[in-house]
């Protein structure tokens, strides 16, 4: 359970600090009426500022002192006092990665596995946990003005989880870490998570517009404030990178929501492949000039399919020499 109050005055309001602390004692009182047992130990106190700092008054719930805290998980994010979504997405990142390398020792004791068989593990079990809350941390991140995940060959270090997907890459295909991001992408055919968050944002907002009038989490939805300029902001900017020339975005109804989130997703993929071929092409492109010959299509190339352990050895130094 989460309590929330409009925090003007601090600390300092004395009249405010008794209305939290009855709330809290309200709620424990009701919760052991149901035979239900709050944890103390679990339950925290964080107060949204900018600045990192921990009051000195104390809240209690049933004798034990409440700790003050900077950073929060609820629900699986991880969410600070200053309302920054960095720490929630380097956590995702953290438990990725463990889970990551977990997957790649058992794996990598078996020679010449398939390169399909990492990629269908990042899919299912890598993939999930970097884009869990994405429909909400991502639109933070769509608002940021040093946003760099169109600018080519950086794309990749805007968002913690791109990193680990770069370099989940890279071992897949066994190249030196100096490998070109890009490159790395294009060679096994893979699309930037940016996108797939991207996607996550529009399913998650065609899903609310979508529900029935009567039911309440449409009636929260419609009742938050400015929630019209939140969308039109949102799916406009989608709009503008999928290089569409009308400013309204029309939400589908129930039926159709999988197969526009589909379409979307299609538009996004065709985009950056627009993307690619036009920076492969470009002045700016100067340490793949050899490789825009080789790679003619944006797809995963055919020997990495080879498992036979000679063709292996063969197969990892093609893709360090079109990488490097």
């Amino acid at each position: 359970m989460v309590k929330m109050a409009d925090w003007q005055n601090g600390f300092k309001s004395t009249q405010l600090w008794h209305i939290l602390q009855w709330q809290i004692l309200h709620t424990y009182v009701g919760a052991t009426q149901w035979k239900i047992e709050i944890n103390a130990k679990k339950s925290k106190i964080m107060v949204a500022s900018s600045e990192k700092c921990i009051p000195s008054s104390n809240f209690k719930i049933n004798g034990c002192e409440l700790d003050f805290v900077l950073k929060y998980k609820h629900l699986g994010l991880l969410f600070s006092n200053n309302g920054q979504v960095q720490s929630a997405q380097e956590h995702l990142t953290d438990r990725a990665t463990k889970a990551w390398f977990a997957i790649r020792n058992g794996l990598f004791n078996i020679k010449a596995w398939p390169v399909n068989v990492y990629l269908k593990s990042f899919e299912s079990v890598i993939k999930p946990i970097l884009m869990y809350g994405s429909e909400i941390w991502g639109q933070y991140m769509i608002n940021r003005k040093d946003s760099t995940v169109f600018k080519m060959p950086k794309f990749d270090v805007s968002l913690p989880c791109e990193r680990l997907h770069v370099k989940v890459c890279k071992q897949i295909l066994k190249v030196p870490r100096k490998a070109t991001n890009i490159a790395v992408l294009a060679e096994l055919g893979r699309l930037p998570l940016y996108y797939n968050v991207l996607q996550s944002i529009v399913k998650y907002y065609t899903r609310l517009e979508s529900l029935e009038d009567g039911c309440l989490l449409h009636k929260v939805y419609k009742t938050s404030d400015n929630y019209e300029n939140k969308i039109s902001n949102v799916m406009k900017f989608i709009e503008q990178q999928l290089q569409c020339t009308s400013n309204n975005v029309q939400f589908c109804n129930k039926s159709s929501t999988t197969m526009y989130v589909k379409n979307v997703l299609c538009k996004l993929r065709e985009y950056f492949k627009e993307k690619f071929h036009m920076y492969m092409n470009s002045a700016e492109n100067r340490k793949l000039c050899t490789y825009k010959y080789l790679k003619q299509e944006y797809s995963i190339e055919p020997y990495l399919f080879a498992t036979d352990n000679p063709l292996v050895k063969k197969r990892c130094n093609m893709s360090a020499n079109k990488c490097s």
